[in-house]
């Protein structure tokens, strides 16, 4: 493969794998805003007691934004392997 088409397909793959997470909707971003400034409100109002069941929620927030990351990053590496697989047919499978 030459080093012009070889730099061409690195890029494309890099762009498709960060792709879903770099565009996610607007509602979704405004959403992830004041979810994050509503808990940053609610922090200092809390007492230790409340802060500790405040803690269990923030750990589930994280962990179902690290879980929405892998889904961008799943989805943007299927579309560079569909890429991959299917470059140069002519009509490519519907799932890889």
């Amino acid at each position: 493969m030459d080093t012009h088409f070889q730099q061409l397909t690195d890029e494309f793959i890099t762009q498709r794998v960060g792709h879903y997470g770099k565009n996610e909707s607007e509602a979704v971003g405004n959403a992830f805003i004041a979810l994050k400034d509503g808990m940053e409100a609610l922090r200092v109002t809390l007492d230790e007691e409340q802060l500790s069941l405040f803690r269990v929620c923030e750990n589930a927030i994280s962990l179902v934004s690290g879980e929405t990351d892998r889904y961008y990053y799943v989805s943007g590496f299927k579309d560079a392997l569909t890429f991959l697989v299917c470059w140069g047919k002519e009509h490519p499978p519907s799932e890889v």
